[in-house]
């Protein structure tokens, strides 16, 4: 006895594959923006100046190299 299909699996595979794909295209992205403030209490005494030190991933920071530095952060 045969049976009789109305589709193949690789065409089921392909409908499947198609409609995810759809799916993703059409979902609506939501974006939220958000507003912050940093504060913080001065420092007694007052520091001599600031640096900004970065670094790569799974590397150490080299502290004789910042990557930024001034006697005052910059005011907006």
């Amino acid at each position: 006895m045969t049976q009789n299909r109305l589709l193949s699996r690789p065409t089921l595979i392909a409908a499947g594959v198609i409609a995810a794909f759809l799916a993703i295209i059409c979902m609506p992205l939501v974006a939220k923006a958000a507003s912050v403030t940093l504060q913080w209490d001065a420092n007694v005494p007052a520091p001599q100046g600031y640096r900004v030190f970065v670094r790569k991933a799974d590397t150490a920071y080299d502290y004789t190299q910042p990557d930024w530095q001034a006697a005052r952060p910059p005011v907006p």
